[in-house]
């Protein structure tokens, strides 16, 4: 199986076989994408795109198997839930219903599918995904050629974050900083409780960030993340904040991490995951290692985030 995150400026894969029931890593590739190949997470030129797949593949000697695709940001959004205890059929309408007031693009134009993650208190807490048409199917036809490579599922990143962090029940927050901005993903007892994005200007690599530069990011990114700890409920999060993982391009940013350290009085760590010899490259490749995790053999069109699909789910809309 192949897991490939689309970034702004690199295109990320990681290849992963089953080893006695247990998955193994098997070589990763990093592709410098020009600018303009991808634009506010739609694609612009399929086949340049397809080009530095198959050089991909060639590297990593990929020539079979499972595909995992996650969309830039901008392709789509997810959101943390809670409703009374619904009937099926009530609760697609009530998801569909909010998800929609979100929406940066037209209800038509969106796939929505979500998913229970536990009853609790007489609620349903639920992760809600949507997703542009237009982004999900033209990526679906950049590997129509590959005929015996078929796409496992195509998501976002709060998916893969969160596949990293299942089954840790503490409270803790991860944030994956890109090239144009940031997903925020915070974990109530190892449950998402809430989903957040944010855009910033593009500031390029973390060694070019002047220190005004980084320090309005660094700013920017601290006053959403306490917006973010402030509208959750004292019940979802009535004890301490546990830890802050960082991840992507801009995480080592020098002064990043002692920034958070200091403003929320917490430890703020890099995911523990060794790919590649060079930190900086693992950072990049969190979220392609989290699409490894995710588990099941879903069909494509379960694209449904985080973890498995229910029988019959329906990313055609409802």
């Amino acid at each position: 199986m192949i897991a490939i995150d689309l970034g702004h400026k690199n295109l990320k894969f990681i290849r992963f076989f089953s080893r006695k029931n247990n998955l193994k890593q098997g070589g990763y590739y990093i592709s410098k994408q020009p600018k303009g190949l991808i634009e506010k997470g739609k694609l612009v030129d399929k086949e340049a795109i397809r080009k530095r797949i198959i050089e991909a593949m060639e590297t990593l000697g990929h020539k079979s198997g499972a595909i995992r695709i996650s969309l830039p940001r901008e392709s789509g959004m997810v959101r943390a839930m809670d409703f009374p205890i619904l009937r099926k059929g009530e609760l697609r309408d009530a998801v569909k219903w909010e998800i929609s007031r979100y929406l940066p693009f037209q209800e038509k134009e969106a796939l929505i599918d979500f998913k229970i993650n536990c009853k609790k208190e007489k609620k349903l807490k639920v992760t809600a995904a949507a997703i542009s048409r237009e982004v999900f199917f033209s990526w679906v036809r950049v590997f129509e050629g590959f005929k015996r490579m078929k796409i496992d599922r195509i998501t976002l990143s709060p998916a893969a974050l969160y596949s990293i962090s299942r089954g840790k029940r503490e409270n803790q927050v991860q944030i994956d900083w890109g090239a144009k901005g940031a997903t925020f993903l915070l974990l109530s007892n190892g449950e998402p409780a809430m989903i957040r994005s944010l855009n910033l200007p593009e500031a390029g690599e973390p060694k070019n960030l002047i220190r005004r530069e980084a320090h309005d990011a660094f700013t920017n990114l601290g006053d959403e993340l306490e917006r973010a700890l402030l509208h959750i409920p004292q019940e979802e999060f009535s004890t301490k904040l546990k830890k802050i993982e960082i991840s992507g391009g801009n995480s080592r940013t020098e002064g990043f991490q002692g920034y958070l350290e200091e403003r929320f009085n917490t430890r703020v760590v890099f995911p523990d995951i060794k790919i590649s010899p060079e930190d900086k490259e693992n950072d990049l490749l969190t979220v392609a290692f989290g699409l490894g995790q995710l588990g099941g053999r879903p069909k494509w069109r379960n694209w449904i985030f985080p973890g498995m699909p229910k029988r019959g789910s329906n990313p055609e809309g409802f």
